[in-house]
């Protein structure tokens, strides 16, 4: 009985952090060679620059109003 209250308290605690969580900011990025777009937190790298953001969503379509 007492591995399982472990377990249930293991399983609790470690789900408490996922409920704090903040969602992430998406940005829409352009490759400068090749003109692709992304939407994703950060750049890759150096060769894509923000075209535009903040987003809510993964798919850059809902923007977030500042």
């Amino acid at each position: 009985m007492r591995f399982i209250a472990m377990i249930v308290a293991t399983a609790v605690l470690s789900a408490v952090p996922v409920a704090w969580a903040q969602p992430s900011i998406y940005y829409l990025f352009e490759q400068k060679s090749t003109g692709n777009t992304i939407c994703e937190p950060q750049a890759p790298n150096e060769s894509w620059v923000q075209i535009g953001g903040p987003f809510e969503d993964l798919q850059c379509t809902i923007a977030i109003e500042e």
